[in-house]
């Protein structure tokens, strides 16, 4: 079945894909600016390789994008701690994740991983030349896993998933998955209910080892920085109630900005920060022109000069909203009225209290806080208003609640601890 599938994805599957991402990117930048970037690819790689000398060992991390790599620095900064002779490279699908990668302790190196034909992946690897492919997630092309097998390079998926509705585990897509993750040595899922479903693309019980999720100790690592550190200009907000809205789409910004202007005439010790999951011109334009229906002045923080003068903070640029959450004293998380929720976790481990639209099952960390009175999902403005007012009123409610949400977080710290325990014997016998 494996020789059936192979040849299926090489000489159907994968070019049908290739053929559809050439003809997407006459319409989309991203995509064809991915393309573009990947030409001289090999020479980079080369380059690369030769200024380190061939004795050097290197780990391989591969990421679709920025949150894969944020799942990935945990375990990174693990190996450099343990391992600081290492050398580490990271390999991107998307731009998105390319070229928003800053220089950091924990990577040496920052590449896209080639189109999966075999003559790129064999000479991907050959120049390389990798001790140790780890993957995170689930961004998983079958003949790079091919090759990587035949050069007889380990391969490591952690934080790995598989919803219960995923598509890999219908029956047909199941039979596929099955033959190509094989040449995968260990998977670490991120719950023991994820690693109860893998058995079923990967039927190897004792290479399956649950490790927990990196996105936690990330979170905490990223959280004690930005407790040390005031982002230029907001120093005000510490210690005020301030109502943070991370992420925010339009259709978020439906329910919340109503709410927020009978908020802000009611408590005089309020404080808006707003953050547009994109901050273009469209985002703080339709911004502008209901705060302006609203009758609500604001400022802009890349217009500030010192602290804001108005009550409502608008944030045009990307990049702050991690560290903001400090700030805040409650906090809605935006993309739960259309897809589905952002990042819970970022405001939680400064013990917010969380609220959030009704699309929030992508999340497990939404749901448990959910069950533990931590976060709470709102349907329209009237529970915006009554959630917030009642936080407001009752300071030691608000205290509880935030507690919950950040022990949500602070009760699944330890995977990248857990996962380099179970590999580091990978780092020892190369």
């Amino acid at each position: 079945m494996q020789r059936f599938w192979f040849f299926t994805y090489r000489c159907i599957i994968f070019p049908f894909i290739y053929f559809s991402v050439i003809v997407l990117s006459r319409f989309n930048s991203k995509i064809r600016k991915g393309l573009k970037d990947r030409r001289g690819l090999f020479d980079k790689l080369e380059r690369f390789r030769k200024n380190l000398g061939g004795s050097e060992k290197i780990v391989l991390f591969h990421c679709v994008s920025m949150g894969e790599l944020q799942q990935a620095k945990p375990l990174a900064k693990k190996i450099k701690e343990r391992f600081p002779e290492i050398k580490i490279a990271v390999s991107f699908l998307s731009p998105s994740g390319y070229d928003n990668f800053k220089e950091s302790s924990e990577f040496d190196f920052k590449i896209y991983l080639p189109t999966d034909r075999f003559k790129n992946a064999e000479k991907f690897f050959s120049i390389l030349k990798p001790f140790l492919w780890i993957i995170v997630k689930h961004d998983i092309w079958p003949i790079h896993l091919k090759a990587c097998y035949k050069n007889k390079i380990p391969i490591v998926l952690v934080d790995a998933n598989l919803p219960r509705k995923s598509k890999r585990i219908l029956p047909v897509a199941k039979s596929f998955f099955r033959s190509f993750y094989k040449n995968i040595d260990v998977v670490m899922p991120v719950s023991e209910n994820d690693a109860e479903r893998f058995l079923m693309i990967y039927p190897y019980k004792d290479r399956i080892i649950p490790t927990g999720d990196t996105r936690y100790d990330q979170v905490f690592y990223n959280s004690q920085i930005a407790k040390d550190k005031d982002i230029p200009h907001l120093s005000f907000y510490n210690g005020k109630r301030v109502f943070v809205s991370g992420s925010v789409w339009k259709e978020d910004l439906q329910h919340i900005l109503p709410a927020l202007s009978k908020l802000l005439r009611e408590y005089e010790n309020l404080y808006v920060i707003i953050v547009p999951h994109e901050p273009d011109f469209e985002q703080l334009d339709y911004l502008d022109r209901e705060l302006n229906k609203l009758k609500l002045n604001y400022n802009k923080y890349t217009e500030l000069k010192d602290k804001a003068s108005e009550r409502i903070l608008i944030i045009d640029r990307i990049g702050l909203l991690a560290g903001i959450y400090k700030y805040s004293y409650i906090t809605y998380v935006g993309g739960s009225f259309t897809t589905g929720v952002h990042n819970v976790m970022e405001p939680a481990i400064f013990n917010s209290p969380v609220l959030f639209g009704p699309k929030h099952n992508n999340s497990f960390e939404a749901i448990e806080m959910v069950k533990r009175g931590g976060a709470f999902p709102i349907d329209n403005e009237n529970d915006v208003y009554c959630l917030v007012s009642s936080f407001l009123k009752d300071p030691q409610k608000r205290e509880e609640s935030g507690s919950e949400a950040a022990s949500v977080v602070m009760e699944n710290l330890g995977a990248a601890d857990r996962i380099i325990n179970y590999i580091e014997d990978y780092f020892r016998n190369f």
